[in-house]
C-alpha cells in the first residue's frame, strides 16, 4: 500500500514558456497578438465556412417546404390521401369478411369478391405511396433544420472560446456580437470588447 508523502514545495507543470499572468494571444488591454490573430483568423474561417452550410441548407429548407409545405403540391396529396382513406375504409369491412369466409369456410371468393380483394390491395399501396410522399418531405425539412442548429451551436462553441467564458454564460446578445464579429473576422476586435458586447 502507499501513502502521501507531504511537502512543502509546489509544483506547476505548465506550457514550455508560460509566465504566470501573461497570456499568448491577447494584450494585457484585451486587443488580440499576432499570435491571438493567427489563432482566431482560423475561427474565422471555420465560422464562415458552417454559415455558408447554414445558408445552403436554408435555401433547401425553403424549397422543400414550398414543394412540400403549405404548397399546392401537398395540399393535392393530402386530398388525395384523404380520399383513399375513405375508399380504404369502406373496403376493409368487405374485405376482412371475405378473408373470414376463406379461413373459416374455406371457400374460394366469387368474382366479385375477387375484384373486391384487388381494388382493396390497389387502394391500399396507393395510400402507403401517398403517406411515404408526404413523409418523405417532412423528413428532409427536419434533417436539414437539425444540421443548422448543430452548425449555429458549432459557431457559438467558437464564440465562448474566442471571449473566454463559458457558453452558457454569455447573453444572447453577446453571442449575436460574437457571431457577427467571427464571421466579419476579427481584425482588431479585441477580446474585451466581446466580453461587453450585449
Amino acid at each position: 500500500m502507499w501513502t502521501y508523502e507531504t511537502s512543502d514545495e509546489l509544483y506547476h507543470h505548465g506550457t514550455k514558456g508560460q509566465k504566470w499572468g501573461i497570456r499568448r494571444y491577447q494584450n494585457p488591454d484585451g486587443s488580440l497578438t499576432e499570435e491571438g490573430r493567427k489563432r482566431y483568423a482560423n475561427y474565422s474561417e471555420r465560422a464562415n465556412k458552417l454559415q455558408g452550410r447554414i445558408d445552403k441548407n436554408s435555401k433547401k429548407i425553403y424549397t422543400l417546404t414550398k414543394e412540400y409545405g403549405h404548397s399546392k403540391q401537398r395540399q393535392k396529396l393530402e386530398i388525395k390521401r384523404q380520399k383513399l382513406q375513405r375508399q380504404h375504409d369502406r373496403l376493409e369491412p368487405k374485405r376482412k369478411k371475405i378473408q373470414d369466409n376463406m379461413l373459416i369456410y374455406g371457400k374460394q371468393p366469387s368474382k366479385r369478391g375477387q375484384r373486391q380483394l384487388k381494388k382493396a390491395a390497389k387502394v391500399d399501396a396507393k395510400l402507403g405511396k401517398v403517406n411515404r410522399q408526404i413523409i418523405k418531405g417532412d423528413t428532409k425539412v427536419s434533417k436539414l433544420e437539425l444540421q443548422n442548429t448543430k452548425y449555429q451551436h458549432q459557431i457559438d462553441k467558437m464564440v465562448a472560446k474566442v471571449s473566454g467564458q463559458r457558453l452558457r454564460k454569455l447573453t444572447p446578445a453577446q453571442i449575436e456580437a460574437g457571431r457577427t464579429a467571427l464571421l466579419k473576422g476579427l481584425g482588431d476586435t479585441s477580446v474585451s470588447e466581446l466580453k461587453k458586447r450585449g
